[in-house]
């Protein structure tokens, strides 16, 4: 993650469940947490910060979503190369050992 990211969002959109993640640092770092219970406060009543803050969610998963999806084609685009062409093959064994 880079400074400013967010994370915690599939805890607020499925109700608190079990995490789907845990992060480590590897540097120094300052988290900030939002309780959900603080962030629903801040949300009613609000219908322009808690259409902003969803808007945000949405955009963020979608952002995940495509560079997931990204990720998958190349995997696909590597694996039909493997099965396809044997000198590719060939080359991709040495160069991943």
């Amino acid at each position: 993650m880079k400074a400013g990211e967010t994370f915690g969002e599939m805890s607020v959109i499925d109700g608190g469940g079990s995490a789907t993640a845990t992060l480590t640092a590897v540097d120094d770092s300052e988290v900030l947490e939002l309780p959900k219970v603080d962030l629903e406060k801040c949300l009613t009543g609000n219908s322009d910060l808690s259409a902003k803050f969803w808007r945000a969610i949405a955009r963020e998963l979608r952002d995940r979503l495509s560079r997931t999806s990204d990720g998958l084609r190349n995997y696909v685009d590597i694996n039909r190369a493997l099965i396809d062409n044997p000198n590719f093959r060939e080359f991709y064994s040495l160069c991943h050992r």
